[in-house]
């Protein structure tokens, strides 16, 4: 592989922005990154940023979209390597390339998948992923009150398929559904439910977590989650109470708490604090619990993710950012260094020298962002060549022009 020297950037680094830098990436890492013009050896690949930003590539610990991709919709289930490959082609044009899809250890609608199907899905995304061109782990949503899952999660954890693990509770009364009305309102929305299934579906919810296995059960799956050398995280913390007890069962991720007492609990006591990029963007949570930028504006989070909306990482950044909340570097780091730092992926995550070459060069108009390049440990694994967009912009406006005195 040759080298690569990109020059002409705006250097988003963990601390600062470099302007008119130049960053040198030699066998898929960054060799080095200075102001100004470098040398470039004979057989170099040159890229000029034309002073655009060049941000490393975005982590992102939680994205709902493969699920989507395999059952679009109900029934309608599409093979592994066709969802996979609509899916990566999306992420990478919106600068996440490294991707951790989430798959929900859940029965019913809400788990998406067919319990069944779930194992042979992961086994196969982890043989597909060789040849991908970006970095794809798997993130195992465990819902606690269906302790059915546990031997087949842990069969998983032991063939080291699952690179994160999570606990969710969507028991009615706590959690997410503190106000079981927002359950409610969520089935009727989302799935047409009738008020009685909706009924029947609380009360099996309420039975199950009642079952004295539930909390023993979620030892053991720490325990050996831990002991795979994983890292935990927990789902819509509520309380302190709450973050305490995931503390100690070796948690060191919150994802989603849906009150500020939790989010903040959980920044004091060292965990990594997660937020939805669609909240942060849209400025409101769509169950009504915790606003985004209010947590972030009182300093409880520290990690952006996409959940279910794989645009939004990307364009809240620069809205944070734009709206004077921190510095570009700094919100940077929550799509970045930060997160890849609560799921050990050590030497991603940062434009520094020595670290692995994933980055994105960002073209910025009117406050919005639009990846034009990415790389990928060196590999430039996308192109939008925005030049060619912008001419044919300028074109459909000149036929638009000359066609409007005709319309009727």
């Amino acid at each position: 592989m040759n080298d690569t020297v990109i020059s002409n950037v705006r250097i988003v680094t963990p601390a600062a922005v470099i302007d008119r830098g130049t960053v040198v990436v030699s066998a898929g890492r960054i060799s080095s990154l200075v102001r100004g013009r470098s040398r470039r050896p004979p057989g170099t690949d040159v890229v000029d940023g034309q002073g655009r930003f060049l941000l490393p590539g975005l982590v992102d610990l939680h994205n709902d979209g493969i699920e989507q991709e395999i059952e679009p919709r109900p029934h309608a289930v599409f093979p592994l390597p066709i969802a996979l490959a609509s899916l990566e082609s999306q992420l990478v044009s919106h600068g996440i390339t490294t991707i951790y899809h989430s798959f929900s250890f859940m029965d019913g609608r809400e788990g998406t998948l067919n319990p069944e199907g779930l194992e042979p899905a992961i086994r196969e995304l982890n043989r597909l992923r060789r040849s991908g061109v970006m970095r794809h782990l798997v993130h195992a949503r465990y819902e606690t009150a269906e302790v059915h899952h546990y031997e087949r999660l842990c069969r998983l954890i032991d063939d080291r398929q699952v690179s994160l693990v999570s606990f969710m509770d969507h028991t009615p009364g706590q959690g997410q559904y503190t106000n079981v009305q927002g359950l409610v309102s969520f089935y009727s929305r989302k799935y047409h439910a009738a008020l009685d299934e909706i009924d029947a579906l609380i009360e099996d919810r309420k039975k199950r977590a009642a079952n004295p296995a539930v909390n023993e059960t979620l030892e053991r799956l720490a325990a050996h989650a831990l002991a795979a050398g994983l890292p935990l995280a927990s789902h819509d913390d509520d309380t302190p109470q709450k973050v305490a007890r995931m503390k100690r069962l070796g948690v060191t991720i919150s994802e989603f708490p849906v009150t500020m007492s939790a989010a903040v609990a959980a920044s004091q006591c060292g965990m990594h604090v997660v937020v939805g990029a669609p909240n942060a963007l849209r400025g409101v949570s769509t169950n009504g619990n915790l606003s985004a930028l209010e947590a972030i504006g009182s300093n409880a989070v520290d990690v952006l993710c996409s959940d279910y909306y794989s645009p939004s990482l990307l364009h809240a950044v620069f809205r944070i950012a734009r709206d004077g909340m921190m510095s570009l570097a700094d919100a940077v780091r929550m799509v970045s260094a930060h997160p890849a730092r609560a799921a050990g992926l050590n030497d991603l995550g940062s434009l520094e020298v020595g670290k692995r070459a994933d980055m994105i060069l960002v073209s910025e108009s009117n406050g919005s962002p639009s990846v034009v390049m990415a790389w990928v440990g060196g590999h430039r694994v996308y192109e939008k060549h925005d030049g060619v967009l912008n001419a044919m912009g300028d074109r459909w406006a000149a036929e638009a022009a000359r066609e409007a005195p005709h319309a009727s």
